[in-house]
C-alpha cells in the first residue's frame, strides 16, 4: 500500500508540475501577443486585436519596478513592513471603491437586478419567489445563495432610513471582502513561499488590480464567492503546512499526537475551511470547479503523508458543498409551502458552449439554455432532449468541418482568458442615476482605451509572472509539495470546464485571481535573479 500511494503521489505531482508550466506558458505567450476587449453590456462584443506590445509591455515592466521597490523596502525594513503594507492596500481599495460607488455609480442590471430584487422580497418576509414554474429561481434555483446572502444584507440596511440606493451600500460590504480575500490570499503566498519579497509582490499586485476593485461594485456573486473560497483555502493552507517536511512545522499538523489544544486548533482550522468551501459553493455553485481541486489536493496529501485523516476531510469538504445548494432550497420550499424546480439543464448549457452567439463571442450566453427550458414548459426531461439534438447537430458540424471546429474553441478560449478588463465595465456599465463625465469616458469614452490597455499589460505581467513561478518550481525539484498546486489544479480546471461550458469573460476573473500568488512568486523570483545574478 505504501509504496502504491508513494507511485501515486509522485505520478500526480509530476503530471501536474509539468502541465502547468506548459499552461501558465501557453497564457503568458497569448496574453503578450493577442488581446481581447469588451464593450458595453447591452451588446457585449468582444473584439479582437494583436496586442499593442509597444505600450503594454513598458507599461507592464513600470508595474513591475513598482513592485521591486517595495519588494525591497520590505526586504531593507522589518517583516513589520508587510502589515503597513497590507493595511495600505485595504485603504486603498476602499479609496477607489468609494470614489467608483459614487461617481461611477453602477446598478445591478440583467441578473444581477433580478436576484437583487428576489433579495429585497426575502429581507421583507415575502417568500413568493419559491413556485415551481412562475419564478425566477425555477429557472436558475442556484441563486438562493446570493438571494438569502443579499437578503441578510438588506435586513440591517432596512432599519436605517439612507440617503442613496442600498445597493450603494451593499458595496461596502463587497469592499470588506475584497479586503479580507486579500489578506487570506498574502497569507497564502507567505505559506506557500515563506518569501516576504513574494508577498510584498502579491500586495502590489492586487493593489495595482483595477478590474478586481471594480467587481467589489458589481453586486453580483464573483466578490463574495472569491472571499469565502480565500479563507478556506488559507485556514487549509495552515493544515498543509503543518504536515509539510520542508516546513519544519510538524507538530501542528493534520493527525498530530502532540499537545491537545494543538489538537483542537486543527480541528478548528478544519472545520471552519470546511464552512467557508461550502458558503463559497453556496454563493456561486461554479465554485465547485475549485472545490474539486481541493479534494485532489486533500487525496494526493493523503497519498503523501497516509493519515486518514486528510481523507475524511476531502470526504467532508465534498458533501458539505456539493450539499449546502441542494438543503438551502429546502428550508426555503418548507418555510413557503410551496416547490421550486430543477432549472435550467446543464446539457442546455454545454449545447449553448457549442454555439455563436450573434457577435458576443463563441459559446457566450446566446439565450438558448433558458429558451429551452422555457418552451419545454419547465421540463427537464423535454429540455435535455432538446439540448441533446443541439449537441449532435454542432458535434457533426465540427466533425465534417474540423477547421471550423479548431477556429471555434480558439476563439471561445482567446474571448475568456485574453481579454485583461475581465469584462469589469460590461458587468458594471449600467447606472439608475449620473454618472459623472469621468467615468462615462472611461466606460464608453476616450479614457476606454487607457483603461483597456492598462489591463492588458497587468494581465500580461500576471500570466508571464506565473509562467516564470511554473518553471522555477519544475527546475527547483521540489518533492512533497503536491498541495502547492492546489490554485494550479482549479485554474486549469476552469479553463477546461469554460471551454465546454457557456463562455465569458467574467467568469474567468476568479480564475487570474487565483494565479496572483504564483506571479508573486514568479516575480519575486525574476527580480532577485536580476538584482542579484543569482536565484534562490
Amino acid at each position: 500500500m505504501r509504496k502504491f500511494t508513494d507511485t501515486l503521489y509522485k505520478f500526480g505531482e509530476n503530471s501536474i508540475k509539468y502541465l502547468f508550466m506548459v499552461f501558465a506558458g501557453l497564457l503568458a505567450v497569448g496574453a503578450v501577443v493577442i488581446t481581447e476587449s469588451s464593450n458595453n453590456m447591452l451588446e457585449q462584443k468582444m473584439i479582437f486585436s494583436v496586442d499593442r506590445m509597444y505600450i503594454t509591455v513598458p507599461l507592464a515592466l513600470a508595474m513591475a519596478a513598482v513592485c521591486a521597490g517595495v519588494s525591497c523596502l520590505v526586504k531593507r525594513y522589518s517583516k513589520r513592513t508587510l502589515a503597513i503594507i497590507t493595511g495600505v492596500v485595504c485603504v486603498w481599495y476602499f479609496a477607489i471603491g468609494l470614489i467608483l460607488i459614487l461617481r461611477a455609480r453602477s446598478a445591478p442590471a440583467a441578473d444581477a437586478m433580478t436576484v437583487y430584487t428576489m433579495a429585497e422580497m426575502v429581507s421583507r418576509g415575502d417568500l413568493s419567489i419559491v413556485h415551481p414554474t412562475d419564478s425566477y429561481l425555477s429557472y436558475y434555483p442556484q441563486q438562493i445563495g446570493l438571494t438569502t446572502f443579499l437578503a441578510g444584507i438588506l435586513w440591517v440596511l432596512n432599519k436605517f432610513t439612507l440617503p442613496i440606493a442600498e445597493y450603494h451600500f451593499v458595496k461596502l460590504v463587497y469592499l470588506a471582502m475584497i479586503c479580507a480575500a486579500t489578506v487570506a490570499q498574502g497569507n497564502i503566498v507567505r505559506r506557500l513561499w515563506k518569501n516576504d519579497s513574494a508577498t510584498a509582490v502579491f500586495l502590489m499586485l492586487s493593489a495595482l488590480n483595477l478590474p478586481y476593485i471594480v467587481y467589489a461594485t458589481f453586486i453580483y456573486n464573483e466578490i463574495p464567492s472569491y472571499c469565502f473560497f480565500s479563507v478556506g483555502a488559507c485556514l487549509l493552507t495552515e493544515l498543509f503546512v503543518g504536515t509539510s517536511e520542508n516546513s519544519g512545522e510538524e507538530n501542528k499538523g493534520i493527525g498530530n499526537k502532540g499537545k491537545e489544544n494543538k489538537g483542537i486548533k486543527n480541528l478548528v482550522l478544519a472545520l471552519l475551511s470546511i464552512v467557508c468551501f461550502a458558503l463559497a459553493v453556496l454563493l456561486r455553485k461554479n465554485i465547485l470547479v475549485l472545490i474539486i481541486a481541493v479534494v485532489i489536493t486533500v487525496i494526493f496529501q493523503w497519498f503523501g503523508r497516509r493519515k486518514w485523516e486528510w481523507l475524511a476531510y476531502g470526504i467532508a469538504v465534498a458533501v458539505c458543498s456539493i450539499m449546502i445548494l441542494p438543503t438551502v432550497l429546502s428550508v426555503y420550499e418548507k418555510a413557503a409551502g410551496s416547490t421550486v424546480n430543477s432549472g435550467v439543464t446543464a446539457k442546455s448549457y454545454f449545447a449553448m458552449g457549442m454555439q455563436e452567439s450573434d457577435g458576443r463571442g463563441p459559446g457566450w450566453y446566446n439565450g438558448f439554455n433558458y429558451d429551452t427550458f422555457e418552451q419545454s414548459g419547465c421540463d427537464p426531461v423535454a429540455a435535455d432532449i432538446i439540448s441533446d439534438a443541439a449537441i449532435k447537430e454542432r458535434m457533426d458540424y465540427f466533425g465534417k468541418n474540423p477547421g471550423k471546429a479548431v477556429s471555434f474553441y480558439s476563439r471561445k478560449i482567446a474571448t475568456q482568458w485574453f481579454d485583461g478588463t475581465y469584462a469589469s465595465l460590461q458587468a458594471t456599465w449600467a447606472t439608475m442615476s449620473d454618472r459623472s463625465q469621468f467615468f462615462n469616458q472611461v466606460y464608453e469614452g476616450k479614457y476606454n482605451f487607457a483603461f483597456v490597455i492598462y489591463c492588458e499589460a497587468l494581465q500580461s505581467l500576471v500570466y508571464v509572472g506565473a509562467f516564470i513561478c511554473a518553471l522555477r518550481m519544475v527546475v527547483k525539484k521540489e518533492k512533497k509539495c503536491f498541495w502547492k498546486y492546489m490554485f494550479a489544479i482549479g485554474v486549469f480546471g476552469g479553463f477546461l470546464f469554460h471551454i465546454l461550458w457557456e463562455a465569458s469573460s467574467r467568469y474567468i476573473v476568479t480564475y487570474s485571481l487565483l494565479l496572483l500568488p504564483y506571479s508573486a512568486m514568479g516575480i519575486a523570483a525574476a527580480i532577485k535573479k536580476i538584482g542579484t545574478g543569482k536565484s534562490k
